[in-house]
């Protein structure tokens, strides 16, 4: 992941860390000494689509020195978020003469269309 070019072990021996910072709810976790990232806690593309971590890697020289880096994640949606209704319960009053035998009176027999409604789906692109 990142390497030190200084010549003796002391010296060139790292440890990762993110950047409390770049991860204030503590999503991912990251192993010390191999810089491996992993999630601490589950992802909700409707709470945050991106996050952008900042990588610590610091040695172990007797002043130690610290290079950086970002990681930058994008959260992809899955279907995890039913459709809500603006409301849950509608009425509509219809004359008894609105349907004739062809279907064609009133608005060709509809008594309700999408238009009528508001509804919405907090998941993206194809999962709405």
């Amino acid at each position: 992941f990142a390497q030190d070019n200084d010549t003796t072990d002391e010296n060139n021996e790292l440890t990762y860390v993110i950047s409390s910072e770049s991860d204030p709810d503590g999503l991912f976790s990251i192993d010390e000494t191999n810089g491996i990232i992993s999630l601490a806690k589950s992802l909700d593309r409707e709470i945050a689509d991106q996050h952008e971590l900042t990588i610590l890697a610091i040695d172990t020289g007797s002043t130690p020195l610290t290079g950086t880096a970002t990681v930058d994640v994008t959260v992809l949606d899955i279907n995890d978020n039913e459709p809500m209704f603006s409301q849950d319960h509608f009425e509509i009053e219809i004359p008894e003469d609105f349907y004739d035998e062809e279907g064609s009176a009133g608005s060709g027999g509809k008594i309700f269309t999408k238009s009528s409604i508001d509804v919405t789906d907090l998941d993206f692109g194809e999962n709405m």
